[in-house]
């Protein structure tokens, strides 16, 4: 207002005030204030904008730098070459590329179940070039289930997944056995799954007093036993026990084969005796010990009866404990633990009625330890598992305290173990190997070796940790047979897979659709099934 004053005196003229609102406040002020504040908050989206963008570029990039060492390729032309043994530490970062026309897992399969990492989407192959050998695996997809057409198709699987286990073997070896060892090395970690629960359900139809109580109407399961309503047939021990029903009179006591106890497969009982030890006691007097045995043996000195089947005039036994006594008569050693382990034997019960007797017509011996047997009509099907000998011939091989690697450094030992792994181990691992898989020289229906996992995780380091012991361990199989056939040898047919654990149960079913037997896999708390369909 002073100055207002001062111009008026001056002759200069006034700039009238601009009018005022009813809060006393200039219009134009008010407006230019709220442009001002939307000014400044587009502002501040734009610079949150541009750092959130430039955050994500860095954590983007160093999780890429971290997993250059595995990852996702199909390439069209093989894998890249291995890694020189005199360089065995170093490794390339590989590309993820489309599938080529000779890479069969189709599956591409995007969504994750909840709680899991997050995966990677893309071709189907896990790939590794951070041990002494790279490595590339296919994943679990719709094509693992196509088999293989002929040996030299699994022998490259195989060789893939025995590198595999050797790269992470030799990595432990490394990292446990290179310097002194003190206290624990390692714990298993998790138990041994439970076994789902059996089906309460009855079969369906008409069932007799003599039937076997089943889960599907017309599929027969075995048994310790088994009555035609006429004779029963009973299984203890290694014998097999026939008695009428109606009169309750033993008709004959069938004993199972012995063992051989002259080749030292099952060797006499070893008298106990006592020694005397001359150092004193720790009173200072003399000390007796007594000593049960000085060699321990851990297969029974008799077969014993697993199972029962009967159909028609057909008596089907299954027996154990002849394994032994057939693996030291070979002239190579089994890659599987349990290799003709399972003893099978046709009897012919038409006698029983005029002849009391009842003759053995065939037998054979199959890989793998019992677990349960079906029966579609005449149709057999056996389920026996085995695991797989890794250290024998290759893990113990490869030990670091072996003579050979005793003097070497870290970098030494890889390059031998490289060498000794590709020039003998491996060669001689995968061809006993499709030996076992083998019926009278023709490979079994075998699933195709894989990862078994469907997605990758964006963590390549999830795949290392979970699949340390290797992706084959064990082999599940299906051996499936006519009990009526009139020829003088019992022939087989074998379905199969070779499994990420030393354990498990597979769930099969004909190709009816019927259930045959369930043999359900846990692996790492997630449940899996697996379909075996017999032939």
């Amino acid at each position: 207002q002073d100055d207002d004053l001062r111009q008026a005196e001056k002759g200069i003229p006034v700039e009238e005030a601009p009018p005022l609102n009813s809060r006393g406040i200039e219009p134009n002020n008010r407006t230019k204030s709220r442009k001002n504040v939307w000014i400044i908050s587009i502002i501040l989206i734009v610079i949150f904008l541009i750092v959130g963008l430039t955050t994500g570029l860095v954590v983007s990039s160093k999780r890429q730098n971290e997993s250059s060492n595995n990852s996702l390729t199909a390439n069209e032309g093989g894998t890249k070459p291995a890694p020189s043994p005199s360089s065995p530490k170093t490794s390339e970062p590989t590309t993820a590329v489309p599938p080529g026309p000779t890479d069969t897992p189709t599956d591409t399969e995007t969504t994750s179940p909840p709680n899991t990492p997050p995966v990677k989407e893309g071709p189907l192959f896990y790939e590794s070039s951070s041990g002494i050998f790279q490595v590339k695996i296919p994943l679990f997809s719709s094509s693992s289930m196509r088999g293989y057409s002929d040996a030299s198709e699994l022998k490259k699987d195989l060789t893939e997944a025995v590198k595999f286990r050797i790269n992470r073997f030799v990595e432990q070896s490394n990292t446990y056995l290179s310097r002194p060892v003190s206290g624990e090395v390692g714990t298993e970690d998790g138990l041994a799954p439970e076994a789902p629960a059996g089906s309460a359900s009855s079969a369906a139809g008409d069932v007799d007093d003599f039937d076997t109580n089943t889960v599907e109407d017309s599929i027969d399961e075995g048994d310790f036993l088994k009555t035609n309503g006429v004779y029963a047939f009973a299984a203890y021990g290694q014998y097999v026990v026939v008695w009428d029903v109606k009169t309750g009179e033993q008709i004959i006591n069938i004993t199972l084969p012995s063992l051989n106890t002259t080749d030292g497969v099952a060797p006499e009982p070893i008298e106990p005796y006592v020694i005397e030890d001359s150092t004193g006691g720790s009173d200072g007097g003399e000390r007796n010990l007594q000593v049960i045995a000085d060699e321990y043996y851990y297969w029974p000195v008799a077969p014993t009866v697993q199972s029962l089947l009967l159909h028609q005039d057909r008596l089907v036994v299954i027996a154990n404990g002849y394994g032994q006594m057939i693996r030291n008569e070979l002239d190579y050693l089994p890659v599987l633990y349990d290799a003709f382990s399972t003893n099978v034997r046709i009897y012919d019960i038409s006698q029983l009625g005029t002849t009391g007797e009842l003759p053995l017509v065939k037998e054979t011996h199959i890989h793998g330890n019992f677990d349960s047997v079906r029966a579609d009509g005449n149709k057999v099907h056996v389920v026996t598992f085995s695991g797989l000998d890794w250290w024998s011939p290759v893990e113990q091989q490869l030990y670091r305290y072996q003579s050979q690697f005793q003097d070497l450094d870290d970098d030494e030992y890889m390059v031998a173990a490289r060498q000794l792994a590709e020039d003998e181990l491996i060669p001689n691992f995968v061809s006993r190997l499709i030996q076992d898989l083998s019926v009278n020289g023709e490979l079994a229906n075998i699933a195709r070796v894989s990862m078994w996992q469907k997605r990758l995780s964006t963590d390549s380091k999830i795949e290392d940790r979970v699949w340390e012991n290797g992706i084959m361990n064990g082999f599940a199989q299906v051996a499936s047979f006519d009990m009526l056939d009139t020829s003088s040898d019992l022939t087989y047919s074998m379905s199969g897979t070779l499994m990420p654990t030393s354990w498990g149960y597979t769930y099969s079913t004909s190709a009816s659709g019927k259930t045959l037997f369930h043999f359900s896999l846990d692996l790492y708390s997630q449940v899996s099934h697996l379909s075996l369909f017999c032939r």
